[in-house]
Formats: structure tokens, sequence, C-alpha cells
């Protein structure tokens, strides 16, 4: 997961998902794609599985997961950028949930976090990750360069262009972005939002380049913003939009708190309950199920 790849699939598919804080895991044996923001993550069914794994991979053994109480949570919402375009039912069903949180007993709060607009910036101006994946291929791979997927390729094209001492001043801002982010999260338990603002895309909406860049954007628009400030985040089915596509709730902590925003999501689903409480059983999985033929 570098700006999104753990979380948003997770999101779409109805499943939970962890990004973990860059750096708190190795990456070694992964092609890289962000000397800086790649990070393992992991996909599950519900956050208790995901719980059960972290607490098998990390390096703190075992590492300390937490007791808590609904009631003592802050859920700090940002109604700035994060909620801005998103498909019909999105924030419907966001509102929904965070609804039953606080009924539950969960603290709401508004949360300033000035950080997400620049950070937002100059993740459209390509921010550090083309910069980087293009001095790896350049220098390990360089016969691929030419091969690429269209998509990717036309931002690596732009990417060539970045100086090496324009890309060091990329990382110093995002650098003290994320840490005057950290110091507005610590006003709340976690920041909540919806995980990806647009419902998943039919094939011929995203046929050509002109056409996907705009649609990929939206769709990493709420996971990078986790990614680029240095925070850790879980995904989590809460409902499905006006398109019938899953809708998931993001979690974001302050980096390397994992295992306090585990406990948050723990609390967050005996409320809400897992996915097949939320979304019902998919159809292939129905013991009713008849495939069409062919």
């Amino acid at each position: 997961d570098t700006a999104g790849s753990v979380r948003i699939p997770a999101s779409w598919t109805g499943n939970v998902g962890l990004k973990t804080t860059a750096g708190r895991w190795s990456t070694d044996g992964i092609v890289p794609l962000s000397s800086t923001l790649d990070t393992a993550g992991i996909l599950a069914r519900t956050v208790d599985d995901l719980t059960l794994a972290f607490r098998a991979i990390d390096p703190a053994r075992p590492p300390a997961i937490p007791a808590l109480e609904l009631g003592d949570l802050h859920f700090g919402r940002c109604d700035t950028l994060l909620f801005d375009g998103c498909s019909p039912g999105v924030v419907e069903v966001f509102d929904g949930a965070l609804g039953e949180l606080t009924r539950a007993g969960g603290q709401l709060a508004s949360l300033a976090l000035p950080e997400l607009e620049p950070t937002w910036q100059l993740f459209q101006r390509g921010g550090t990750v083309a910069a980087e994946l293009h001095g790896f291929l350049s220098a390990e791979l360089p016969e691929c360069l030419d091969t690429l997927d269209p998509n990717v390729g036309a931002r690596l094209a732009d990417a060539a262009q970045l100086s090496a001492s324009e890309l060091s001043d990329r990382r110093e801002t995002l650098s003290g972005l994320a840490a005057a982010a950290d110091l507005h999260l610590q006003e709340v338990d976690v920041l909540v939002c919806p995980t990806v603002a647009n419902t998943p895309p039919r094939l011929a909406e995203v046929d050509s380049v002109a056409s996907y860049g705009p649609q990929n954007l939206l769709c990493l628009r709420n996971t990078s913003m986790a990614s680029y400030l240095g925070l850790c985040a879980v995904t989590m089915p809460i409902g499905c939009d006006a398109a019938g596509m899953p809708v998931g709730l993001q979690l974001i902590a302050r980096g390397h708190h994992e295992p306090r925003l585990l406990a948050v999501a723990q609390c967050v689903e005996q409320v809400l309950g897992h996915s097949r409480e939320r979304l019902g059983v998919p159809p292939r999985c129905r013991p009713d199920f008849v495939a069409p033929n062919g």
C-alpha cells in the first residue's frame, strides 16, 4: 500500500484492510514503487482476522492491543476535501455509520487538518512516487520503460524531468506537513472519512488515458493522504452506495499507532458488524447459487 493499494481493493470488495506506517514492516522482497512510502498491508474479512494477522507478523511480538470502550473514543471528522465529489450514496452511508457509532456512545468532533490541501496539491503534481519509480526502473529495469501501461507511462514521463533538488524539496515539505498533521491528530483517537470517494468505475469509463486519470485520482485521494502524511489506517465495510457497490469507512491514526488503531476498529466492528452483517452474503457464496450457463 503506497497510496491505497490495500485499502482501495478492500473497500471496493467489502473487506477490511490495514495500511501500516511506512518503515514499520520490512519491504525486502517487494519490487519498489516508492522507496519512502511503500508499506506491506493486510486484507481480511473481519477486524478480528486483521488483528490476528497483525499480531503474527509485527516485529513487536506480541504487540499489545489495548482493550478500549467505545464511549471513551473520540472520532474526528474533517469536512474539507475528503468529502468532495463523492459518488451518490457514499456520504449518506458514511453519515449513517457515524450516527450508529455516536448513538452507541462514541464521541464525534470536528477536526481541522489544514495539511490535507497542500498534501493533495503535491500529490496531483506527482508527489514523490513517480520520480522514485522512474529512478528505480531507469537503474534496474530500463527495458521496461518503453513497455509500461500508458496510464503509468504518462506519469513517469513527467517525473523524468524532476530534478534531484526538487525531489528533495518535496520530501522535506511532506515531512513538515506530516509533523503538523501529527499534532492535530493527537486531539482524537482516529480521523474518519470514506475510504474511497467514488464507486468502482465500469471498464468503459476508464478505457483511455484521458478518462482513466480523473477516476484514478479520485479513488486515490482519501487513501493517499494517510500515506503521504506518514499515518496508519484501516478500512472496514459499512454499506453500499447508490450503485450497489460496497462503501468503506477509513479510520486514520497517528504513525506507528497500529495497535491502538486496531483496538478502535474492533470497537467499531462490535457496533457496526462485519462485512456479511452489513452487506449480506455475496451471490456466489450462497448455498443456492446457480452459475449461469457458459
